[in-house]
């Protein structure tokens, strides 16, 4: 039986897929099974992947139907045989020690989890935290707090290793966005121990267009859904994380907010969700500009929209057009 099983939501990727999968053949952990979970891919993504499964035996092709990156993931939860579970989103790629790195560390400290550092890769940029040196053995509290804070760590299930058995009654919810925020502190809730070593071996590739396409549908909503749910599950049960539980509930209303400023036509009912988004944050402006959390940019466009929604858009604006420049 393999040591890990790496489990690859792949869906119409064919562009990306070989880095990918080859990132992976190339582990100095050897002693594991990549699970390639074809989604119902319409492009060559699917043959793609069963050429791997012919060339390797720790290749392992599921074909199904296509449910969405929750229910590739799901699958691949049911069909792993190792103890330990990760997953690789299929247009991002890993350093070769990644899963040997997640893996020794985990046992050397007797965790339940193991995270290390992601690269973000942009165009023109690669970022990474500052803290690639720092090493963390932390509790079910203390990693909650950081995915929340999110500075070192993400909500993000890649660039982590699992006991499988954590998933043996919690799935990731099928036919939500943000599938990630729905599960994450729930699953980290039922740890003993966490290690996080902060080394990026990760490779996070942005595309382009999931920042020049920024508009609005209702699947969107989904996000504000998942931090309320957080904000309620932390309060009952990690009170003394009610900051950050709060900053992440406004991030939310942050994120879905922008992209309603970056869609040119609103139908007149998203324009109603839009009115209650800007009273809400309005009603939550003091709570906001004192939570430490936040930062100083956010809450200047807090106080812009205080004044006026018009200003509050001139600053997603130029927010995004920073953003732009890391594609050139």
């Amino acid at each position: 039986m393999a040591k890990v099983s790496v489990i690859v939501a792949v869906y119409n990727v064919e562009k990306y897929l070989n880095k990918c999968v080859d990132s992976l053949l190339a582990q100095t952990l050897s002693d594991i099974e990549i699970l390639l979970v074809d989604d119902g891919s319409t492009d060559g993504s699917g043959r793609i992947c069963d050429d791997y499964a012919g060339k390797d035996n720790r290749v392992r092709v599921i074909h199904k139907e296509n449910g969405g990156v929750s229910s590739a993931r799901n699958k691949g939860l049911f069909e792993a045989s190792a103890e330990y579970v990760g997953f690789v989103d299929s247009d991002d790629y890993v350093a070769e020690d990644m899963y040997e790195c997640l893996y020794s560390n985990l046992k050397k400290e007797d965790a339940d989890v193991s995270v290390c550092g992601i690269y973000h890769c942009y165009t023109n940029e690669m970022r990474t935290t500052e803290d690639v040196s720092g090493y963390y053995v932390t509790d079910a509290k203390e990693i909650i707090r950081m995915v929340m804070d999110s500075r070192k760590i993400s909500v993000n299930p890649v660039n982590k290793l699992y006991k499988k058995e954590l998933f043996d009654d919690l799935l990731f919810p099928e036919g939500k966005l943000s599938e990630d925020a729905h599960i994450m502190i729930r699953l980290l809730s039922k740890i003993r121990k966490a290690v996080i070593s902060m080394a990026p071996k990760y490779y996070y590739v942005h595309r382009a267009g999931s920042i020049t396409t920024k508009t609005f549908t209702r699947a969107d909503l989904s996000v504000i859904e998942a931090y309320s749910n957080n904000l309620k599950f932390i309060l009952e049960n990690y009170p003394d994380l009610e900051k950050v539980a709060w900053f992440r509930y406004y991030w939310a209303h942050f994120y879905v907010l922008d992209k309603m400023m970056a869609t040119p036509h609103l139908s007149s009912s998203d324009q109603k969700i839009k009115k209650r988004i800007i009273h809400r944050i309005r009603k939550s402006s003091r709570g906001i500009l004192r939570n430490p959390y936040v930062g100083s940019s956010r809450k200047i466009s807090v106080a812009a929209l205080k004044i006026h929604p018009l200003l509050y858009r001139i600053c997603v604006q130029l927010y995004s057009k920073k953003k732009r420049q890391l594609f050139g």
